[in-house]
């Protein structure tokens, strides 16, 4: 069984989203349950595409293509039982993400100021 760590990637099945599949999720805080969510589509708005970080598929070796992390929001309703059977498959372990990339999104989430003290604070102490 994996244990949820800060940096660790997982892929959860997201039963609560509109269309449920699972997404590849960065845990930032494994005691609230704070994770971003990445994706493989771009946001729709020109806003958004502004903030989002582009990753490269060569940045995660998991990833099939170039995605994005959305630094403006960390998910906070994930589905405990969706995450504990994640958690508890090891074939969902993405491993962590790279120093470099931590450092990507670190700098991304701080440039938008969107989120509050405490959700940026999260993301910027290791």
């Amino acid at each position: 069984m994996a244990t949820p760590a800060k940096w660790k990637i997982v892929m959860v099945w997201c039963s609560e989203l509109p269309r449920p599949h699972d997404k590849f999720c960065i845990c930032i805080c494994p005691a609230r349950n704070w994770y971003l969510f990445i994706n493989s589509d771009p946001p729709f708005s020109r806003k958004a595409k502004q903030v989002v970080l582009g990753v490269a598929s060569f940045q995660l070796p998991f990833l099939v293509r170039d995605s994005y992390i959305d630094t403006t929001i960390l998910q906070k309703t994930l589905v405990p039982a969706d995450l504990e059977q994640a958690w508890n498959d090891p074939a969902r372990d993405k491993g962590f993400v790279p120093p470099s990339l931590r450092l990507q999104i670190k700098a991304a989430a701080q440039s938008h100021n969107v989120l509050t003290a405490d959700e940026l604070s999260a993301i910027l102490n290791d």
